[in-house]
């Protein structure tokens, strides 16, 4: 029984710590701010990414038809740095496997006399979430130095059991909620290299995906890809041992596996690597970190669409012989997404004639009526709405008057912030304090 119950705030974790990102995707042509942007690296066979490229050289297709391009820049790494964030898994790895990390890294930051060449952060994921050490900074040797008086401590979870396996995917998916609240705002593109086992699911223990849930785990998929690509992350992993998954984006709920939730998945859907063949971490840094040396940047306005959720396929050919682009493999379209209104509705949830309904009677949704309607979390659209639309669909405001001084409003969204942060640190203890109430 607790099992379901921890699942269902696995999956709301990402809302409560990732922040509503600015540039929301309505699809809609007609304006620029909907626009798919996308980070696109060229390469041949073998050999560093291509420089010296062209507008005409590139075509995108969403799902195999051609769009127009509407921006298009090449992008030098040493003229326009990417903030790179090297994450040291010690959930999900031993203590072994995270010194060989920390002496990759050491490596790494120490390379070329400990000049970095983008500005570069570390993170560590523990049980008590994602810990950031600093700003990011080109000085490779303070760097090193910081971290090798950084204590790691490994979080006593069993992870031979399912209950070890759900602490594991909770601080998981977590981490990944913390890196967009922190990465999202900022400026340029990120690169985020998370060292852990490739085939490693965010969500769990496999006894946990059935016929019943396949709509949320869909629907996470589609927040964690959304937010990703809002937030313009590249996410790469890292793993010394071998693994192997279909990479291929999921376009419905039916066909979920817990491997459409392994990291090495997600980072390459992406746009990202999942490296898995060389156990020289410090090369496989270096491989990833390529990368941003050239790039670039190339928008389009996508197809309006009227289904939420729908899966697109992109792929950008490159006019040139032996030569590969890749980028983000796909996206879901925003538009009439969760919560949306639409022509004809009166109330949020509702999607053309799809919407979560109350049996006679009854103050909340049964299991069963959960099971067998569409359902529909997040509550963004209100945010698309005037002051008049929304005192029309929620009476109680209209007693309620704009403050004339605004300035407060930063420091009271910092304080819900904190309140929010503080709220997810305290998951575990809630859980473990329910999983205790309901075993009795």
């Amino acid at each position: 029984m607790f099992i379901d119950s921890r699942f269902g705030l696995f999956l709301m974790v990402p809302l409560l710590c990732t922040p509503q990102l600015s540039a929301r995707q309505n699809h809609s042509a007609a304006h620029p701010g909907d626009r798919i942007y996308l980070d696109v690296v060229v390469s041949p066979a073998s050999g560093p990414p291509v420089s010296g490229l062209q507008q005409q050289d590139f075509t995108i297709l969403d799902n195999r038809v051609p769009q127009t391009i509407t921006s298009f820049e090449a992008v030098d790494g040493r003229q326009v740095p990417s903030e790179v964030v090297l994450l040291i898994d010690a959930v999900n790895i031993g203590s072994q496997e995270v010194a060989v990390a920390r002496e990759g890294i050491d490596r790494f930051l120490t390379t070329n006399g400990g000049h970095l060449a983008q500005p570069t952060a570390i993170a560590i994921l523990t049980n008590q979430g994602i810990h950031f050490q600093g700003d990011p900074s080109q000085d490779g040797n303070a760097i090193s130095t910081a971290l090798d008086h950084y204590t790691i401590s490994l979080p006593s979870i069993h992870g031979t059991t399912d209950r070890g396996a759900d602490e594991r995917s909770q601080l998981t998916l977590l981490g990944i909620g913390q890196l967009v609240t922190r990465e999202g705002p900022r400026a340029g593109r990120k690169i985020v290299i998370w060292i852990c086992p490739a085939g490693l699911p965010i969500l769990g223990s496999t006894n946990m995906l059935d016929a019943s849930i396949e709509q949320q785990v869909f629907g996470s998929i589609v927040d964690t890809s959304t937010q990703l690509r809002e937030a313009r992350i590249t996410l790469y992993s890292v793993d010394a041992s071998y693994w192997k998954a279909n990479l291929t984006g999921v376009s419905e709920p039916s066909k979920v596996q817990m491997g459409d939730l392994a990291l090495a998945v997600i980072a390459t859907q992406s746009g990202g690597l999942a490296l898995n063949a060389s156990g020289d971490i410090a090369e496989q840094l270096q491989q990833c970190i390529a990368d941003v040396r050239a790039y670039y940047e190339i928008s389009f306005d996508p197809t309006t669409t009227d289904r939420p959720n729908e899966y697109h396929q992109l792929e950008v050919h490159v006019a040139k012989p032996g030569l590969t682009a890749r980028t983000r493999q796909g996206y879901y379209s925003l538009h009439g997404r969760a919560g949306e209104f639409t022509a004809g509705s009166d109330k949020p949830g509702r999607v053309e004639d799809e919407t979560l309904s109350l049996e006679p009677g009854a103050k909340s949704v049964s299991p069963e009526a959960f099971s067998q309607q569409a359902y529909y979390a997040n509550a963004h659209p209100y945010l698309d709405l005037s002051e008049a639309q929304l005192a029309e669909r929620i009476p109680e405001l209209k007693a309620l008057q704009p403050a004339s001084d605004q300035q407060e409003l930063q420091g009271i969204l910092q304080k819900m912030g904190r309140s929010v942060d503080d709220f997810v640190r305290e998951i575990g203890d809630l859980i473990a304090h329910e999983d205790v109430t309901q075993e009795k």
